[in-house]
């Protein structure tokens, strides 16, 4: 991702680090971001269940949040022209694929790896959903725990993003 340059690479390290969605680091905006509790919050408006999203930054998604601020006075963390967010995805994804060198990759494919070696490393699946913001269906936890359960689990999941940022660099 460091071939990606001073835009899209933090772009997509941000996306591993965190194990959002695209459009939810993409769309990012500098008022949602919160230095002192290292976190970022995401509103329902701009979320895929529309429900807001706590996202806990480690120490290096914070490195690339702290680049990212010397490239102007602009609402947005990544953005081309100051006044909206990025557009136009497919470009930097498309060199990504290249850079990767493997065929069958996609992007989603990042949070589907999070998931698995968080899993395997022992952590909860309910502390992983939480952070990639799903919706408890099918197998998952049962009806009546997806209505009475609102805990957030913000210091697990906090822990969790901390120990998969110290798996990927």
């Amino acid at each position: 991702t460091f071939k990606l340059g001073p835009l899209w690479g933090p772009l997509f390290r941000l996306r591993i680090l965190t194990a959002q969605r695209l459009a939810d680091i993409a769309h990012a905006r500098w008022s949602e971001i919160d230095f002192d509790s290292r976190r970022y919050s995401i509103p329902g408006s701009r979320t895929k269940n529309g429900k807001p999203h706590i996202v806990h930054l480690s120490v290096p998604a914070l490195a690339e949040l702290e680049g990212m601020r010397a490239r102007g006075d602009t609402p947005f963390v990544f953005t081309t022209t100051g006044k909206t967010p990025v557009s136009g995805l497919g470009k930097p994804t498309a060199h990504l694929y290249t850079l990767a060198d493997t065929p069958d990759w996609r992007p989603h494919d990042f949070r589907t790896a999070f998931a698995s070696a968080l899993c395997e490393a022992g952590e909860s699946e309910a502390i992983v959903d939480r952070i990639l913001n799903h919706s408890a269906t099918g197998s998952a936890p049962s009806a009546v725990a997806r209505v009475y359960n609102r805990a957030s689990n913000l210091p697990q999941r906090a822990a969790a993003l901390d120990r998969w940022a110290e798996m990927v660099t």
